[in-house]
C-alpha cells in the first residue's frame, strides 16, 4: 500500500491512536510500574542469595519489558515521523522515504497487535489437536 504524501500526517496520527489504545488495553503504565518495584527488588542486599529466585525475578523482568519495549520504541518512531512529516513541507524526496517508512511502522504495528492478541502464557505453546471422521460412509466425487 503506497502511502500519498497527502496522506502522511493523517496515517501516522491514526498509527499514534492505535498506539495509545494499545498502551491502554496492555496496561502499560501498570507494567512499567512492576517493573520498577521488581527492579528495586533486584537491587537490595542479599537478593542473590537464593539464585533460582533471583534468575526467575530477573526473567520475569525481562519478560514485562519485552512485553511493553516493542510498543515504546514503535511510538517513539511514529512521533519521530509525526515531526519529520511535518517538517517536510513539499520536499518529494523526502515525503518518498517518508512514506516507506511509515509503510513499515504500520507492518510493525500491525505485527505488534497480532502478538498482542496472542499474550496468554499457553499462546507460546504447541498445539495439539485430532481431526475425527464423523462418518465411515463419507466419500468425496469428483
Amino acid at each position: 500500500m503506497a502511502i500519498q504524501p497527502d496522506d502522511l500526517q493523517d496515517y501516522l496520527e491514526r498509527l499514534a491512536g492505535r498506539i495509545g489504545e494499545a498502551r491502554q488495553y496492555l496496561k502499560f503504565e501498570k507494567v512499567r510500574a512492576e517493573i520498577g518495584r521488581l527492579e528495586e527488588e533486584a537491587s537490595r542486599p542479599g537478593f542473590w542469595d537464593d539464585t533460582e529466585k533471583a534468575q526467575e525475578h530477573m526473567r520475569r523482568i525481562t519478560r514485562l519489558k519485552n512485553t511493553v519495549g516493542p510498543w515504546e520504541k514503535l511510538e517513539r518512531e511514529v512521533a519521530d515521523a509525526l515531526e519529520l512529516a511535518g517538517m517536510a513541507g513539499e520536499d518529494a524526496e523526502m515525503l518518498r522515504q517518508l512514506g516507506e517508512q511509515t509503510e513499515e511502522l504500520g507492518r510493525q504495528l500491525e505485527a505488534l497487535e497480532t502478538r498482542a492478541l496472542m499474550n496468554q502464557p499457553d499462546d507460546a505453546s504447541n498445539a495439539y489437536f485430532q481431526i475425527h471422521q464423523r462418518s465411515p460412509h463419507i466419500s468425496v466425487r469428483h
